[in-house]
């Protein structure tokens, strides 16, 4: 059985490895013709450059801006390899499709910048839909439905940081510890059943459009926009940053660092929370084994996007461009017609690669 399967295991290969270089070769055309016209522009403005270098170096040291310039280049290779790519629908799809993993990137943001890490997440999304999935069935009401689901995220990213913070337990125990204790809660309380017969009108906020716009992408972009003014611009951002940057020394400079990482969880279960909801409200039922693994798709987002995994850098609209990196990913990969099977061993050697680079740059900056 096996030997007659060789000869078509071999053709699928050498089928996935001649996308794969079609891909490679449009890519390097891309760079190539990036880099010559970057080149061209820096030669024939060269003094112009210099007299407004100060202006300029801030902008080229941007994070953001360079994820922003990498994710419009991977537009432009995505819509090269396949024309499909191009269509609005297309585009309209991936924001959609990523805007739960955004949702949590955005919470994740926080928790990584301050220096901590939450495996709990999918699992905390999961219950949070459960519960007002069951809110919507028993008691017809919508309302009530979101007021429970954000109550089992602020209460599950409480604990996870008052455990953290007064047992003194590794981030990484604690999370994985409440994420197999909240699985095993959703699965309980129906049984393992799915859960359906919600208000027909809620599924538009899932799958829906206003004036063409996805209704989820936008509650995604809105709170990301909002979320980031707050890392940026107000006092609990700038603690964010001192605690995932060197905990001892904001603490020594009189920044309450026990209140800041437990809201910091507090954060990231509410965004969970979100999440859960706009899977239910796509799907119109909910399971418990929902979102399984969303959290490592959060966590992935948000490291492409310029989060560093030690703390004290990045930026939520960073994981916001990582986000839709990860998602113009799968959605290239399968446009040219990529295994499943291939596509997160992809995925995960381009998270390498960027953790790799985001070491490199900190020890760098170090010496």
């Amino acid at each position: 059985m096996i030997l007659s399967r060789q000869p078509e295991l071999l053709k699928q290969t050498q089928l996935l490895f001649q996308r794969l270089y079609r891909a490679a070769v449009c890519m390097k055309t891309a760079a190539l013709t990036a880099f010559q016209i970057g080149k061209e522009f820096a030669m024939s403005s060269g003094n112009q450059l210099g007299k407004n270098s100060g202006v300029l170096k801030p902008i080229l040291k941007n994070r953001e801006f360079t994820i922003f310039i990498i994710l419009l280049f991977m537009m432009v290779v995505s819509a090269i390899v396949s024309p499909t790519f191009r269509s609005a629908g297309n585009i309209a799809n991936i924001f959609n499709q990523n805007a739960m993993y955004g949702l949590m990137a955005i919470g994740m943001s926080f928790v990584l910048i301050g220096g901590g890490m939450d495996l709990s997440i999918g699992s905390t999304s999961a219950l949070a839909g459960m519960v007002a999935a069951l809110m919507m069935r028993d008691f017809g009401s919508v309302g009530l439905g979101i007021l429970a689901a954000l109550l089992v995220g602020l209460v599950i990213g409480l604990v996870n940081g008052l455990i953290i913070i007064y047992l003194k337990l590794p981030p990484f125990i604690v999370t994985l510890g409440t994420m197999y204790i909240a699985r095993s809660v959703c699965l309980a309380m129906t049984k393992a059943h799915p859960v359906s017969g919600f208000p027909s009108w809620v599924v538009t906020v899932g799958i829906g459009k206003w004036h063409g716009i996805p209704i989820a992408a936008a509650i995604w972009i809105v709170l990301a926009v909002a979320m980031n003014w707050v890392l940026k611009r107000t006092k609990f951002g700038q603690y964010v940053y001192a605690l995932g940057g060197n905990e001892k020394a904001a603490w020594l400079s009189g920044i309450k660092t026990k209140t800041i990482r437990i809201f910091t969880y507090i954060l990231n279960g509410l965004f969970a929370s979100v999440a859960g909801l706009i899977v239910v409200y796509r799907l119109m039922i909910a399971t418990g084994d929902a979102n399984d693994g969303y959290e490592m798709i959060a966590i992935a987002a948000c490291v492409i996007g310029g989060v560093s995994m030690n703390g004290g850098r990045g930026s939520v609209i960073g994981s916001v461009f990582g986000a839709l990196i990860y998602g113009l990913i799968v959605n290239m990969l399968q446009l040219i017609g990529v295994s499943g099977f291939w596509q997160k061993a992809v995925i995960g050697a381009i998270i390498i690669i960027v953790s790799c680079i985001d070491s490199l740059s900190s020890s760098k900056k170090r010496q």
